[in-house]
C-alpha cells in the first residue's frame, strides 16, 4: 500500500471509554478500523515497521466515502505519536475520551493489577507504573493535541455522558466524523470491560507478554481464539486482592488533579466540582 492516510483517531487515555467507542464505531458501514485488533500501537511501539505494515490493517478499504481510523489509547501521552500522526495527516480528527482522573487512576491501577504488573497497594503500584497517575494530567497532554491539530479538530467525550446518554454521544461522534448517524448499535448498551482481577498474577503476566508478542506478528485472530477457549478465566477470581483507597489517598489524588479538573471545566464550560468528592 503506497498511499495511506487516517481520517480520525481516538486516543483515550486508558479506562476512559475507548473500548465503547471502538465497539460502536465498528458497527458503522462507513467506518473502517484496523482489522483483527483494537490497537495496533503503530505510532508509539511499531512505527519503525513502516507505513505499509500499518496500512495492511486497512486492506479492506474499498469505498472512497469510508472513514479510516483507529482507537489507540497508548498514543495519548506519547509526544512522538502526536508528530507522527500529524505528519501522516494534519487534518486528522482527534477524539479524546475522558473521565474523572481520580476514578481513572483507581481503575487503571486495577487494570494493571489484573495483568499481573503491579502491587495491590496503590502507592507501590504508581511507583512501578507512573502512568497510573500521569495519564490523568489532562492539562498537560490535551493542549498538545489541540495545539498540533487545532481545537476544531479535537473532540472531547466524557465517560459520564457515555453512561448517561449514549445515544446523544453517538450522534455527536457521527457529526464530528461527518458521517450519517445510524441507529445506536446494541453493543452500546452492554457493559464493556467489566472489572476483573486475576487470581494468579504471575500467570496473567505471562499471558499478557505472550499476547503482546503474538500481536507484533499480527496473530490477533489466534489471540482472540485463545481468549474464547478459556484464557479469560486467568483474569478473574482475585477480586479480594483489591485494597480500597484510604480517605487520605483519595484526597491526595483530588489535590493532585485539581488543575486538571479546572482545565477541563475551562475548555468544556462544565461544572466538574463533584469529581473531587469521594464517592
Amino acid at each position: 500500500m503506497t498511499k495511506f492516510s487516517l481520517d480520525f483517531i481516538g486516543i483515550g487515555p486508558q479506562k476512559t471509554g475507548s473500548t465503547w467507542l471502538h465497539e460502536v464505531l465498528c458497527q458503522h458501514p462507513l467506518i473502517l478500523l484496523p482489522q483483527g485488533t483494537k490497537e495496533t500501537m503503530f505510532f508509539d511501539r511499531y512505527y519503525d515497521k513502516g507505513l505499509n505494515w500499518y496500512g495492511d490493517y486497512f486492506s479492506k478499504a474499498n469505498n472512497k466515502e469510508q472513514k479510516l481510523g483507529e482507537i489507540g489509547p497508548s498514543y495519548y501521552d506519547c509526544e512522538k505519536s502526536i508528530d507522527r500522526i500529524h505528519s501522516l495527516n494534519p487534518k486528522c480528527k482527534i477524539i479524546i475520551t475522558i473521565r474523572n482522573p481520580i476514578t481513572k487512576a483507581i481503575s487503571l491501577h486495577h487494570h494493571h493489577l489484573n495483568k499481573g504488573r503491579v502491587s495491590s497497594v496503590f502507592s507501590e503500584a504508581v511507583i512501578k507504573m507512573p502512568k497510573i497517575i500521569t495519564s490523568g494530567h489532562y492539562a498537560q497532554y490535551i493542549p498538545q493535541w489541540m495545539s498540533k491539530f487545532g481545537e476544531e479538530q479535537v473532540k472531547l467525550i466524557f465517560l459520564d455522558d457515555i453512561k448517561a446518554n449514549p445515544k446523544q454521544v453517538w450522534l455527536e461522534v457521527c457529526e464530528f466524523l461527518e458521517i450519517d448517524a445510524i441507529d445506536l448499535p446494541d453493543v452500546a448498551h452492554k457493559k464493556i470491560n467489566e472489572k476483573k482481577i486475576s487470581k494468579y498474577p504471575w500467570l496473567a503476566k505471562i499471558g499478557v507478554e505472550v499476547a503482546i508478542k503474538m500481536r507484533e506478528y499480527k496473530m490477533h485472530n489466534l489471540v482472540e481464539k485463545l481468549k474464547k477457549i478459556g484464557l479469560n478465566s486467568i483474569y478473574s477470581g482475585g477480586e479480594s486482592r483489591i485494597i480500597p483507597l484510604t480517605d487520605k489517598e483519595y484526597q491526595d489524588l483530588a489535590t493532585l488533579y485539581y488543575d486538571d479538573i479546572k482545565f477541563l471545566e475551562q475548555v468544556t464550560s462544565r461544572d466538574l466540582s463533584s469529581w473531587q468528592k469521594q464517592k
